[in-house]
């Protein structure tokens, strides 16, 4: 796991998201991010906010992070990000877990959100018959087009593995949960770069992603 030393500062917070910018990476937590050097993240992310989804949150020492980006109960991950979190940090989340923010944060403004929505496909049930939410990656997504971003470059979005490389049960061989998860999340990345592509807009996805583990 990366280890915090010092921060660096976020380069556009100041300003964005209330003035449209058009270009802006999304950096999330596969192995090809965490296994890259630190100059070759710098030489493939884009000029504009970067984006740091869960558990990438942790390269804010390696790359200035504009907004931390969590859809899950910020509980799970705000006291192990915190070494992480710049006090400039935008952050993003989902509105029904608003109001669990508003119980962290001394300052509610850096906060926005966006609508939770749910994989309601057939098969995809809990032993209690929920739904599993929409990853992170994609209201992330939706909420970038939303406010004037018409470039995305995707960092460490490799959709391979078990668990996270930030975890100890890591593994670079998925088992089947995972494999399920994967496919599921590549067809809604294919059909987010569509829904892109119709408004004039694009994502792109770091090469080292698709290659499989060294």
């Amino acid at each position: 796991m990366l280890q915090a030393t010092e921060l660096l500062a976020p380069v556009y917070s100041s300003v964005w998201p209330e003035k449209p910018l058009e270009r802006a990476t999304v950096v999330c937590e596969g192995p090809s991010a965490l296994r890259a050097s630190p100059a070759d993240l710098h030489a493939a992310a884009l000029d504009g906010p970067i984006v740091a989804v869960n558990r990438a949150i942790a390269f804010s020492d390696v790359l200035p992070i504009d907004c931390w980006a969590t859809t899950d109960d910020p509980r799970n991950l705000w006291e192990w990000a915190q070494p992480h979190l710049h006090d400039e940090a935008k952050l993003l989340t989902v509105e029904d877990k608003v109001i669990v923010w508003s119980k962290l944060l001394p300052d509610f403004s850096r906060l926005y959100a966006w609508h939770p929505s749910a994989m309601d496909a057939e098969g995809l049930q809990d032993e209690h018959g929920l739904h599993p939410l929409v990853p992170s990656l994609f209201p992330v997504l939706a909420w970038l087009l939303h406010v004037g971003v018409r470039e995305v470059k995707l960092l460490g979005v490799d959709m391979r593995g078990s668990s996270s490389p930030f975890l100890d049960d890591y593994s670079d061989d998925a088992d089947e949960g995972y494999q399920i998860r994967w496919a599921v999340e590549r067809e809604m990345l294919a059909h987010t770069a569509r829904f892109y592509r119709a408004r004039g807009a694009r994502i792109t996805r770091w090469d080292r992603s698709k290659r499989s583990p060294s």
